[in-house]
C-alpha cells in the first residue's frame, strides 16, 4: 500500500469522500481527485461508515481510509475533519467526479478573495443515453419560461460545462434537461443572495467550519446542504464575508436516485422544513452578531 501521510504544514486542500457500500463508484471518484492538474498538495480522506462490499477494500488501495463510529454522512464528515490537516476542506460524495482544474480554480478563488468563507460548483449529471424528443421539448420550454435570453445563457452555460470543463461528458443526454433546470435553480438563487450549495461538492476554509459547528445532524440525511448553507449564510450576515457559487465549472455526479417522485418530495421537504432547517443550523453555536 502507498503511504498517504503527509506533513500537516505542506498540505493546502483536504479531499474527504464519505462511503457506505461504494464499490461501484469509489474508484472513479478518487481518480477524478488524483488526476488533477496542479502543484498544489492535498490529501485524500475517505471515511466508511461501515460498508458490508468492497467500498474499504478498493478505497484503501488508493488513499487513507477512515472507519467512522458512527454512520451516516453528517457523523462521517465530521469525524474526518478531525483528522484532516487541509486550510481548505472540500466534501465530496462517493458518486461525483471532479473536472480536472477544480482544485485550482477552487483554491484560486479563496486566495485572490479573503472574504470568501466557502464555495461549491453546480452538479449536471452524467448519462450513456442520448436526447429523446421529450428531453428537446422541456429543454425549450425552460428556455422560453426563463426568458429567451437568461435561457439562452442558461443553455450556453451548459455546454460551457459540456464542453470545456467536463470533455469527455457527452451533453445531449436523457439528463440534460434536469441539469438545465439544477443551473437554472443555482443561479437564481444566487441572483437573489440565498445561495444554496450542491451537496455534491461543498469547499470551506476549516476555521470557518469550526466557528459554525460542522455539519448538522437532519432527519434521514436529507438537506445537510440545505442547513450547511443556511449556517454559512447567517454567519455571514453577522459576521462578515461570502459564499458563492462558481460558474467556471461543474461536476459531473451520478443520476443513480433521480426520479420523478423523488425530486417532488424533496420539493415538498424542503418548503415544509425551511423553518426546522433554519433552527438546526444554530444548533451548538450561537452566530455572534
Amino acid at each position: 500500500m502507498e503511504e498517504f501521510f503527509l506533513s500537516t504544514d505542506q498540505i493546502s486542500l483536504t479531499v474527504i469522500i464519505p462511503t457506505y457500500n461504494e464499490e461501484n463508484n469509489i474508484k472513479r471518484t478518487i481518480f477524478s481527485v488524483k488526476n488533477q492538474k496542479t502543484n498544489l498538495i492535498y490529501e485524500i480522506l475517505v471515511c466508511d461508515g461501515g460498508s458490508n462490499d468492497r467500498t474499504v477494500e478498493i478505497a484503501q488501495k488508493y488513499v487513507q481510509v477512515l472507519e467512522s463510529p458512527k454512520k451516516g454522512k453528517v457523523p462521517q464528515i465530521n469525524y474526518a475533519v478531525k483528522q484532516s490537516n487541509g486550510k481548505i476542506l472540500i466534501f465530496l460524495d462517493a458518486d461525483t467526479q471532479l473536472p480536472e482544474n477544480y482544485f485550482e480554480i477552487i483554491y484560486k478563488k479563496f486566495q485572490k478573495n479573503k472574504n470568501l468563507l466557502a464555495c461549491s460548483a453546480p452538479h449536471i449529471y452524467k448519462s450513456d443515453y442520448l436526447i429523446s424528443a421529450g428531453t428537446i421539448f422541456i429543454s425549450l420550454i425552460l428556455i422560453l419560461a426563463s426568458s429567451l435570453l437568461f435561457g439562452i445563457l442558461i443553455f450556453c452555460q451548459l455546454m460551457f460545462y459540456y464542453f470545456i470543463r467536463n470533455k469527455k461528458v457527452f451533453p445531449i443526454t436523457k439528463y440534460f434537461s434536469l441539469s438545465q433546470l439544477l443551473v437554472l435553480y443555482y443561479v437564481t438563487r444566487s441572483f437573489f443572495g440565498f445561495i444554496e450549495f450542491s451537496g455534491s461538492n461543498m469547499c470551506v476554509r476549516r476555521d470557518i467550519f469550526k466557528k459554525i459547528g460542522g455539519l448538522k445532524p437532519v432527519p434521514n440525511s436529507k438537506g445537510i446542504d440545505s442547513i450547511f448553507s443556511s449556517a454559512l449564510r447567517k454567519y455571514c450576515r453577522y459576521n462578515g464575508g461570502k459564499i458563492n457559487m462558481t460558474n467556471t465549472l461543474a461536476v459531473i455526479t451520478d443520476p443513480r436516485f433521480i426520479s420523478r417522485k423523488r425530486i417532488l418530495n424533496r420539493l415538498q421537504q424542503h418548503k415544509n422544513v425551511a423553518k426546522y432547517y433554519e433552527k438546526i443550523a444554530n444548533i451548538k453555536n450561537k452566530i455572534q452578531r
